[in-house]
């Protein structure tokens, strides 16, 4: 997998309650984000590619092995409006 790029400290914050979703909200997010980077300037397209498929297969078997339901999208939107607000 490519390095990834240092990100700012607002989204290290985000980082737990974003996996604290469920799968299916945090491949939501992984398409929507994926979408606005698309075209950008950064890795070739072939490897942006490969690396978030490499990480989102990664996920998803994490996820799956632990039998995690996650946290409902209702309780971390609270928590994101508490923390944000």
């Amino acid at each position: 997998m490519t390095e990834t790029q240092p990100i700012s400290a607002t989204a290290e914050q985000l980082k737990p309650l974003l996996r604290s979703l469920s799968l299916s909200d945090r491949v939501g997010l992984a398409h929507f984000l994926w979408d606005s980077v698309e075209g950008e300037e950064s890795a070739s397209e072939e490897e942006t590619k490969a690396a978030w498929k490499e990480e989102i297969l990664k996920r998803i078997a994490e996820a799956e092995s632990k039998n995690d339901p996650g946290i409902p999208s209702e309780e971390v939107h609270r928590r994101i409006r508490e923390e944000f607000s």
